[in-house]
């Protein structure tokens, strides 16, 4: 029979083994809590009894980078915790904590058993800039709707310029700084965009683009300086400084391409235009001129994402049911791939391990793992689904229904979607563009990590930290 005695002195945990052949016990229990001395013990007597002791101690040197092992979560975030193996032989395991501020308070992350382990991979959950806010723009209304990415509770709606997202098919219409700060809109029939005040949810005046112009897309460059907008009617992207609103450079797509999706690299040095006449701009930011335009016997293009490296830009045709890969380096297309009916929307998982695309006439979001090129099974939502986005950790998914009126949420680990919500006025709110706060830049975590052995465990190690960009 195997009794133990554990004692936790300052220096960790001491755990007394005492064997014996007749048991008569006697088990006693204090502890103590916060940083003072805690003590558990269990005494065993009889006629012939042996001890065995050994303290139990936490691991040492640990630390932590970012990285991870690609794909093994869905969040985009990923810590390396890495630690020497604690020294005392009865450690059975260890419990990583991670806590946003030195010294703690800490949550646990993890646990690995093992008293050899010296890793663990960590989902570190990005935050928002202030509070898990989403908006979509809703073309029948007028207006912009925000809403809480976790309760799904809907706030007053924004009233905005005349027919705010865009055009229908991109859902590229909107797009959020990446401090948090402004939201602009692009007002298709208004030929205009609203600029919006996050903090405050209140839209200033409207930027003019002159008549014409047809707005339908926009994008950011990552140091939030300058914007991007495609203009559907002009067959131009016109470039425009954030701070003032003041009109840039007029870049020419070329005659009949009529811009409807873009997007930006992640060194914000190249735009990407997908344009309905079947053709891929590309547009560098330095000279603002147009250095390419690609071809692939495309249709129509409308969804266009980027990868996190920025080594690939996807593009889906809605008239072939086809998402197509391009390398950026070389501008190559790649093997298409088919999705559902009439693809529309693109978004990549913040880790770049998948792609998911709405189908507009098919009522579904098609996932695509980005490694493999498999499609998965399609996801069930409502009506007419354009626009989608993640959130800033990669956790859910939040899918615009056009012809519903409606937001379809989707748990990405699960690739089920919830329940539904209305936007905007209600139904036929036309909700045609959605983004999401951004996370916040240059988090830093911090790590302790603890030896453990059955339900015991040793002081915290070390703490390490990380900042990840």
């Amino acid at each position: 029979m195997i009794e133990h005695l554990w004692s936790r002195l300052a220096a960790g945990r001491r755990l007394t083994v005492i064997c014996s052949s007749v048991l008569v016990a006697v088990l006693m229990l204090t502890a103590a809590v916060g940083t003072g001395l805690a003590a558990w013990s269990a005494v065993t007597r009889n006629n012939g009894s042996t001890f065995a002791t050994d303290t139990l101690t936490p691991p040492t040197a640990v630390a932590a980078a970012a990285g991870g092992t690609g794909c093994a979560g869905v969040v985009g975030s990923q810590v390396h915790v890495t630690w020497t193996a604690s020294a005392s032989p009865s450690t059975a395991g260890y419990n990583i904590f991670r806590g946003t501020t030195s010294g703690g308070p800490y949550v646990l992350a993890g646990a690995v058993a093992g008293g050899g382990t010296t890793s663990f991979n960590d989902n570190a959950p990005r935050l928002p800039n202030g509070n898990p806010v989403a908006y979509t723009a809703n073309y029948a209304n007028n207006n912009v709707t925000p809403f809480n990415t976790v309760t799904h509770v809907t706030s007053a709606n924004i009233a905005v310029g005349n027919g705010p997202g865009g055009a229908l098919p991109a859902g590229d219409g909107m797009a959020i700084t990446p401090d948090n700060s402004k939201i602009w809109e692009t007002n298709f029939t208004g030929n205009d965009i609203t600029p919006i005040t996050v903090a405050t949810n209140t839209a200033g005046g409207n930027i003019a683009l002159g008549g014409g112009t047809g707005p339908d897309a926009v994008v950011f460059t990552p140091d939030g300086l300058h914007a991007y907008v495609g203009n559907y009617s002009k067959n131009t992207v016109r470039e425009l400084t954030v701070a003032t609103g003041a009109l840039g450079a007029s870049i020419a797509t070329g005659n009949k391409t009529a811009p409807q999706g873009i997007t930006i690299s992640p060194d914000g040095k190249t735009v990407y235009v997908a344009n309905a006449n079947g053709s891929l701009g590309v547009i560098n930011t330095t000279t603002n001129t147009l250095t390419a335009t690609i071809t692939d016997g495309w249709t129509e293009l409308d969804g266009i994402a980027i990868t996190p490296d920025g080594k690939t830009v996807w593009v889906a045709d809605d008239q072939t049911d086809q998402v197509t890969p391009v390398a950026t380096a070389t501008n190559t297309p790649g093997p298409k791939l088919v999705v559902g009916n009439n693809a529309q929307g693109l978004a990549i998982s913040p880790n770049g391990c998948y792609m998911y695309v709405t189908n507009f006439n098919g009522n579904t979001v098609s996932q695509v793992n980005l490694t493999t090129l498999v499609v998965g099974a399609a996801i069930a939502v409502g009506r007419g689904p354009t626009a989608l986005a993640f959130t800033p950790d990669g956790s859910q998914l939040f899918v615009a229904n056009y012809t519903d009126g409606t937001v379809s949420p989707i748990t990405v680990a699960t690739g089920v979607a919830g329940t539904a919500f209305l936007v905007g006025n209600g139904a036929g709110s036309q909700p045609d563009a959605i983004c999401v706060s951004p996370w916040k830049a240059n988090q830093t975590y911090y790590y302790v990590v603890q030896s453990t052995v059955f339900s015991w465990s040793s002081v915290n190690s070390n703490e390490a930290s990380v900042t990840l960009p």
